[in-house]
């Protein structure tokens, strides 16, 4: 390539220079004008206001998609960074299950890029604090549903008729709460709720992550601690697995899926290995006496409605080491068997199966082998704590020998020259009520009759 010619070297150099000096002041004016009109532009775009229009749109869609009732006090938009909602209040009635949200803050933070194109692509959809309570009805209703069903497919025809595309990489919960109760009862409450969410297919809302709870309440009674797991979530269907807890000094591990949207449990497994007895027996308030040792157990839930009359699966628990002294149902055994060395028995090994139905525990083999006595027995636990049982007590041939003649007689014989008795245990594990056989009563009224006759006999024949 040629070179200019000497006379045209910093000839635009010098005609920009002189338009320079004779336009300096205007150009000068002009760029200051636009520097502040960017800087302006700029700061407005990190500082927040409320907007009323985008509030009511959010309200229809919910409404429209999964929900009976939705508001919204307010939306704080930053347009820079993302919005956020303030006090989002959810509430839906289906099958006589009601279900209310209440959620103080929502954090939405954004890509600004994709705008220009239509997309809203957010980072994290992030609740803060938020509150779920859930009121069950005391059976399983049957017939129509009350409400509409959460829906993927519904929720994605809602959001198409807004205007921007919209993608979620990230959920998350931030210290929530959950209380599921019945008949003004709390049956499960959980706190510390964390959440860590990635959404796989927005589609069909498909999410991976993990989920943590600091503390569960079951049956207003027993604590789980520090939950761990494994959680995936499509379309509504929850599966979650590797799920780890403290309960009581012991280790917990629980897996199973649940379905939301039908309010359906899908299946449950859980394990509890060398939790502390003692701190079992004190968190369920019995509080008379002491019952120390190890539990271990599993059970498996099948699929049923969340409805606790409508649980069903099967397992089974075993107690090790057991030392029971002076708990209440000892104590009306001592009354009425008269043997006040009932009031500390032992077990090596107190275990039966389990099978759930009904609302209930069943405890078909219930079988301890003790010091001073074995335990053979069946029945029932129920939810609410109340039980009955049917029961088989045995005493060991070296015991036998140490009761007093007229309860010896009075009980019925065993094998091994061993000594039993029967009896049902029915009530609440503070306030049992124990009735022994009738033959047993009738044959120590005897007993207690003869005494006093040969009593009787000896005094005149002086």
């Amino acid at each position: 390539m040629s070179k200019p010619p000497r006379h045209l070297k910093g000839f635009y150099s010098r005609k920009i220079g002189a338009f320079y000096d004779r336009h300096k002041a205007l150009i000068n004016r002009t760029v200051v004008a636009a520097l502040f009109a960017l800087a302006v532009i700029i700061i407005a775009g990190f500082i927040p206001y409320s907007t009323g229009m985008l509030g009511k749109k959010v309200e229809r869609i919910c409404e429209s998609s999964f929900c009976d009732k939705c508001s919204i006090k307010r939306i704080s938009l930053v347009p820079w960074t993302g919005f956020a909602i303030d006090s989002l209040v959810i509430s839906k009635t289906d099958h006589g299950t009601v279900v209310q949200a209440t959620i103080p803050h929502i954090r939405v933070s954004y890509h600004i890029l994709p705008l220009l194109f239509k997309f809203v692509v957010i980072k994290n959809f992030a609740l803060v604090k938020p509150s779920f309570r859930v009121v069950v009805p005391v059976s399983p209703a049957t017939g129509k549903r009350d409400g509409k069903r959460f829906s993927a497919a519904d929720f994605q025809k809602a959001l198409a008729g807004m205007k921007f595309a919209i993608i979620v990489r990230s959920l998350s919960i931030d210290n929530g709460v959950c209380l599921v109760e019945q008949q003004g009862k709390p049956l499960f409450e959980a706190k510390g709720i964390d959440l860590s969410m990635r959404i796989m297919n927005v589609n069909a809302l498909s999410l991976a992550g993990k989920i943590g709870f600091a503390s569960v309440r079951v049956g207003g009674l027993w604590d789980i601690r520090d939950i761990r797991a494994t959680m995936d979530v499509n379309d509504f269907i929850v599966s979650f697995s590797n799920g780890k807890a403290d309960f009581y000094q012991g280790k917990m591990g629980l897996s199973g899926n649940a379905d939301l949207a039908k309010g359906a449990l899908g299946g449950l497994h859980f394990e509890l290995s060398h939790a502390n007895l003692q701190k079992l027996y004190e968190a369920s308030r019995v509080g008379q006496g002491e019952c120390t040792g190890k539990m271990d157990g599993k059970l498996d839930l099948e699929k049923s409605a969340f409805a606790p009359d409508s649980l069903t699966g099967r397992g089974s628990v075993t107690l090790s080491n057991v030392e029971v002294r002076n708990v209440p149902l000892q104590t009306n055994l001592v009354v009425l068997l008269a043997i006040p060395k009932l009031r500390d028995i032992s077990f090596s090994r107190l275990g039966t199966d389990i099978d759930v139905r009904n609302g209930k525990l069943y405890t078909p083999n219930i079988r301890g082998d003790g010091d001073p006595l074995d335990i053979r027995s069946e029945g029932w636990v129920g939810f609410d704590g109340h039980f009955s049982e049917k029961w088989d007590g045995i005493f060991s041939k070296d015991f036998v020998g140490n009761l007093p003649p007229i309860v010896e007689r009075s009980l019925d014989d065993a094998e091994d020259g061993r000594k039993s008795f029967k009896c049902s245990v029915t009530g609440t594990f503070k306030n049992p009520q124990v009735n022994v056989d009738q033959r047993i009563v009738n044959r120590a009224v005897n007993n207690v009759i003869d005494e006093v006759a040969k009593g009787l006999e000896r005094f005149f024949k002086k």
